[in-house]
């Protein structure tokens, strides 16, 4: 069953910068919107577990490990998710991407605005 009723959509209103799909799920949102599934999501950032996770990740890996990969020398500023979190098919699954550490890497801001660039273009990557 799907997880959002499919919608047709005028040709008046399918200009590219009115409507795309949802980065988390792939629903048709408003630009620069995220549906409600995935802002309920959205909200474990702000739980006290993540933000402990994500310091041990940062402790663990100071420099960016997509840097590293690349030969090159940055310091690790944010944590990435390896796989999207939103990708998991149950709750439970969706919860062991987000606080699994395997899937977790620390990352500097450029390599991660790149990676999340990367999955919009080619997102089944």
């Amino acid at each position: 069953m799907p997880r959002h009723r499919e919608i047709e959509i005028p040709p008046a209103l399918s200009a590219p910068e009115l409507y795309r799909t949802c980065d988390g799920c792939g629903s048709l949102v408003r630009d620069e919107e995220k549906c409600g599934d995935c802002a309920q999501w959205r909200a474990l950032y702000g739980r006290k577990d993540w933000k402990l996770l994500r310091i041990s990740k940062m402790a663990d890996s100071p420099l960016c490990e997509l840097c590293e990969r690349k030969g090159e020398v940055s310091v690790a500023t944010e944590c990435h998710h390896l796989v999207p979190f939103m990708s998991g098919e149950t709750a439970a699954e969706k919860l062991e991407l987000f606080f699994g550490w395997d899937n977790l890497a620390a990352v500097c801001k450029t390599c991660h605005e790149e990676a999340h660039i990367r999955k919009r273009r080619y997102p089944r990557e």
